[in-house]
């Protein structure tokens, strides 16, 4: 795996005026959690006004995420599996509507 992708980030909050196109470090998957080459993201509108696009927290108290790489709406095929997943493998096809921030780029935790 490489060590850098690309990826739609914002580096502060705001509309598709703040999206760069750029080269973002690889996510890995950790124990439980499977990386996906993503072939197709989403993002809606309502989702850049969340405080947990843009923190770590829902009511935006939380530690600063930018930055961030909108969307959590993702397909694609597993790439690699973290320690202890057994329902999926490097392939399987898939689909995630879990995390905040996991769409716009080339690969997904």
């Amino acid at each position: 795996m490489t060590s850098t992708m690309h990826a739609v980030r914002a580096h502060r909050r705001g509309g598709p005026e703040q999206f760069v196109y750029e080269s973002a470090p690889c996510p890995e998957p950790s124990g439980g959690e499977v990386l996906v080459a993503v072939y197709a993201a989403s993002i809606t509108a309502g989702e850049l006004e969340w405080d947990a696009s843009w923190t770590d927290s829902l009511d935006g108290t939380g530690r600063d995420r930018t930055p961030t790489i909108p969307s959590h709406e993702v397909s694609g095929v597993v790439a690699e599996v973290g320690a202890g997943v057994t329902d999926l493998a490097v392939g399987d096809e898939t689909s995630d509507t879990e995390d905040l921030s996991s769409g716009l780029r080339e690969l997904s935790v």
